[in-house]
């Protein structure tokens, strides 16, 4: 028989067990970030894009009052 005592065993097993809810906890955490900065980007690509379609706009009115 080991040395170990079947409550040292328990409690090992225990901890292995939070330590892998841990490492899927943060598994999560970075796949969510991940998430949140595409949507980030695809809205600040999209603020981007209206703007300088709305200076564009812009320009061309600009251009037809000079006529």
């Amino acid at each position: 028989m080991s040395g170990i005592s079947p409550t040292n065993i328990q409690f090992i097993q225990q901890m292995g067990t939070a330590t892998e809810k841990v490492q899927h906890a943060l598994q999560n955490v970075a796949h969510a970030a991940g998430q949140q900065h595409k949507e980030e980007r695809k809205v600040s690509d999209e603020v981007k894009r209206t703007s300088v379609q709305n200076t564009e706009e812009i320009g061309r009115a600009s251009c037809r009052e000079r006529v």
